[in-house]
């Protein structure tokens, strides 16, 4: 029982997976843009006092 509930999830898993490759270009575009946004506002106080060494 436990196996073929995985089994249908790990069918679901792949199917969603080939979805997002085939839209990887747009999806990791998006994505990266969205986050590293996000990342520089919620970081913006910290790195004014962040020096990369």
């Amino acid at each position: 029982m436990e196996n073929r509930h995985h089994t249908k999830n790990k069918i679901a898993n792949t199917l969603n997976a080939e979805l997002f490759l085939k839209n990887a270009p747009l999806n990791l575009k998006s994505w990266s843009l969205g986050l590293r946004f996000l990342w520089i506002f919620k970081n913006k106080e910290s790195l004014e006092n962040f020096t990369i060494p």
